[in-house]
C-alpha cells in the first residue's frame, strides 16, 4: 500500500507535466519570431526551465526504501505539497492573466504580449468598447489587416461614429461572437464593416476570453471552457508569466501595436530591410493558405449567422477584401490554378449572398492598385496597411458605407 501511494503521487506529477505541457514542443522552433527578435526562443527557454525544475523535484522524491522507514506520512506529505504548489501556481496565473483570458489586469505586464497572444488582443478590444463614451454607428470587424483602418477617417468622411474591433487572426468566429456582443447592446451599431482575409474564408480559430462565453454556441463555449481550464493549470502559463514579467525588464523594444480609444491600431514602423525580410517570409505561408478546393463550411455558416442576426436588428453588413501589396503579387503565385479556382468560388459565394440578403454589401479591393502600388510606402509588410494606405481604403469604402447606412435607416422607418 505504501509503495502504491508513492506510485500514485509520482504518476500524478508526471502526467500533469506531460498532459498540460507537451514535451515535443521543446524540440520545435517557435513560428512567432516577430520582427527579427527572439521572442519565441525566449519563451521556449523559460518553458524548458520550468518543466526541468518540476522534474527535478520529482527526481528528489524519496526512494521506496525511505518510504519503508516513514510509512504513515511520506506519501501524504508529498501529495499535500504537490497540491499546495499547484494551487499557488494557479493563483499566480490568475493574478498575472498572462494570456488575457480574463477581463482583469492586476499585474502590469508589457503590452507587447498582444503581438503573440491573440486572446489578450481580444480582451483589450472588448475593454475599449465597454469604455466608449459614445455608441458607435459603424463597427469594423476584421483581422490584423484591418487593425489600422482609422475610425476617425470614417467619421470625417461620413459623419458616423466608428469603433475598430479588428483583432489579430480575426475570422468568422470572432465576427459572429463580437456581432452578438455588440448587437445585444441598447444602442447597437447600424453598419458592420467586415474584412475577409482568405478567399477560402477559413481562418484558424483563436481562444476567446471568458467574457465572451455567453455569446458562443454551446460547442464553442465548451471548447473555450476547456482552453480556460488548461490555461490556469498549465506549465505553459507559468512559463509565460515568468517570461512576460522578465520581458518588461530586459526588452526595451516598444510595443508592436497599441490601440487608441476608438480601437484604431498604431503600429511600429519597420525598416525597409525588415520589410523585405517579412515580405519574403510571409509570402511563402500566405500564398499557400490562399489556395483551396472548397470554401470552409463552418466559416460560411458563421458568416451567414452573423448576416441573419444583423437582418433581425435591421443592421447592414458590408464585406470587403483588403488590397494586396504589389510586391506580394510580384512574388506570389497568383496565377496558380488552385488560387484562381478558390477566387472563383469566393466570388460566386459573395454573389449569392448579395442576391439572397438585402442587408449585405460587398466591395472587393483585392487588386485595388491605388493602394497596392504604394508597396513599401503603403505597407508594413505583405498585407498590413500603413496610415496613408488605410485612409485610402476608407475613402474607397465610403460610398458603400453610405449605401449600407441608407438601407439600414430606410428599413427602420
Amino acid at each position: 500500500m505504501k509503495r502504491f501511494w508513492f506510485l500514485v503521487v509520482g504518476l500524478l506529477l508526471v502526467s500533469y507535466a506531460v498532459y498540460f505541457h507537451d514535451p515535443a514542443t521543446f524540440f520545435t522552433r517557435s513560428d512567432q519570431m516577430l520582427y527579427l527578435t527572439y521572442d519565441g526562443l525566449f519563451r521556449e527557454i523559460f518553458s524548458v526551465g520550468i518543466l526541468s525544475l518540476f522534474l527535478l523535484i520529482l527526481g528528489l522524491m524519496p526512494a521506496p526504501a525511505a518510504l519503508e522507514s516513514h510509512p504513515p506520512r511520506c506519501a501524504p506529505i508529498w501529495g499535500m505539497g504537490f497540491l499546495l504548489v499547484l494551487l499557488s501556481l494557479i493563483g499566480l496565473i490568475l493574478y498575472a492573466n498572462p494570456h488575457g483570458m480574463f477581463p482583469w489586469k492586476f499585474a502590469k505586464i508589457s503590452p507587447t504580449i498582444s503581438t503573440f497572444v491573440p486572446t489578450a488582443a481580444r480582451t483589450d478590444k472588448i475593454a475599449l468598447y465597454n469604455n466608449l463614451d459614445f455608441s458607435p454607428e459603424v463597427l469594423i470587424l476584421g483581422s490584423s489587416r484591418a487593425l489600422t483602418i482609422p475610425s476617425a477617417r470614417i467619421l470625417e468622411n461620413t459623419g458616423y461614429r466608428t469603433f475598430n474591433m479588428s483583432v489579430n487572426g480575426g475570422g468568422p468566429l470572432d465576427f459572429l461572437t463580437f456581432g452578438r456582443f455588440t448587437l445585444s447592446k441598447d444602442e447597437p451599431p447600424t453598419v458592420l464593416i467586415v474584412e475577409l482575409v482568405y478567399p477560402s474564408l477559413k481562418v484558424p480559430e483563436n481562444p476567446m476570453p471568458v467574457s465572451m462565453l455567453p455569446y458562443l454556441e454551446t460547442d464553442k463555449g465548451l471548447e473555450t471552457a476547456d482552453k480556460i481550464f488548461h490555461d490556469v493549470v498549465s506549465l505553459q502559463s507559468i512559463s509565460d508569466t515568468v517570461y512576460q514579467f522578465t520581458y518588461g525588464l530586459l526588452s526595451k523594444r516598444p510595443p508592436n501595436m497599441t490601440y487608441i480609444a476608438d480601437g484604431t491600431g498604431i503600429r511600429v514602423e519597420l525598416t525597409e530591410k525588415q520589410y523585405r525580410s517579412e515580405l519574403e517570409r510571409i509570402t511563402k505561408n500566405v500564398n499557400q493558405a490562399s489556395k483551396c478546393a472548397a470554401l470552409d463550411a463552418l466559416a460560411m455558416g458563421q458568416l451567414e449567422s452573423l448576416i441573419e442576426l444583423a437582418a433581425q436588428k435591421q443592421v447592414a453588413v458590408l464585406f470587403y477584401r483588403s488590397p494586396l501589396n504589389a510586391d506580394y503579387l510580384d512574388m506570389a503565385e497568383s496565377d496558380h490554378p488552385d488560387f484562381i479556382r478558390c477566387e472563383a468560388l469566393f466570388n460566386t459565394y459573395m454573389s449569392d449572398l448579395l442576391a439572397s440578403h438585402p442587408n449585405v454589401f460587398f466591395r472587393d479591393l483585392t487588386y485595388y492598385e491605388t493602394v497596392g502600388a504604394l508597396r513599401w510606402d503603403g505597407y508594413y509588410d505583405v498585407h498590413h496597411l500603413k496610415p496613408l494606405a488605410a485612409q485610402l481604403v476608407v475613402d474607397a469604402l465610403t460610398p458603400d458605407i453610405q449605401k449600407a447606412m441608407e438601407w439600414a435607416i430606410d428599413g427602420n422607418r
